[in-house]
């Protein structure tokens, strides 16, 4: 039984490339304005950037950012396979956490399912990229 769409090497090397930069865009948007994910998020408005929450959201998104932009610049199978799978796992980390937050009304609810939503279908897009780099290439 599959749950992830088959991508090919192509594909799953062009979705890395296109996750990185979006996870790129979410780590820099943290660390530099922690005020929007807040209010976005019906949270505080943190002190400037002094807030730790946001700084290790940050570092989360941007690390592994640069890690799915190193397997899809290099085209290495094992760090394709490692950088995806941290994504999945991060994944569905996120997913339970908005879930939570939804439920113990710490998130907006409409806020909580789109986050969900979003962190779900990316832990299946990674699934599918990690498994299009299991099995060898046919190509040379």
């Amino acid at each position: 039984m599959k749950f992830a769409p088959v991508l090919g090497r192509a594909r799953a090397r062009a979705c890395l490339g296109v996750l990185s930069g979006l996870g790129f865009a979410l780590g820099a948007g943290a660390l530099v304005r922690p005020e929007l994910f807040a209010r976005l998020t019906g949270q505080t408005l943190p002190a400037g950037n002094a807030s730790l929450p946001w700084r290790l959201f940050a570092v989360r998104e941007l690390s592994l950012a640069w890690a799915l932009f190193d397997a899809a610049r290099r085209n290495r199978p094992d760090a394709a396979r490692t950088a995806a799978g941290w994504l999945a796992w991060s994944q569905a980390g996120d997913a339970a956490l908005s879930v939570w937050l939804g439920v113990r009304d710490r998130m907006p609810r409409r806020l909580s399912i789109l986050a969900g939503v979003s962190a779900v279908s990316t832990f299946a897009l990674a699934l599918a990229c990690r498994s299009a780099y299991a099995t060898p290439s046919t190509r040379g």
